[in-house]
């Protein structure tokens, strides 16, 4: 848990790496983008985008297929 609380946090733990990532906007204005792409029959395409927004008092995060844009999921919250 990131001991300054913050509108959005990320923990990233991959295979091979000794430490993990974490991370989050340093305002409270600020928002989060992450993009995840992998391989397809030796292509790479990004294939999820999670952005997360404030506005108006309220936390949006949106979990959308960057190919179509189409919205996958979405959470808000209060502030």
């Amino acid at each position: 848990m990131p001991r300054n609380v913050r509108n959005f946090w990320v923990e990233l733990s991959v295979d091979g790496r000794a430490t993990d990532i974490a991370s989050g906007p340093r305002a409270s204005s600020g928002g989060i983008d992450i993009d995840i792409y992998q391989r397809d029959r030796g292509d790479v395409r990004r294939v999820l985008n999670i952005s997360g927004r404030p506005l108006s008092g309220k936390l949006y995060l949106r979990i959308t297929d960057p190919e179509t844009g189409k919205l996958l999921a979405e959470n808000v919250t209060i502030r």
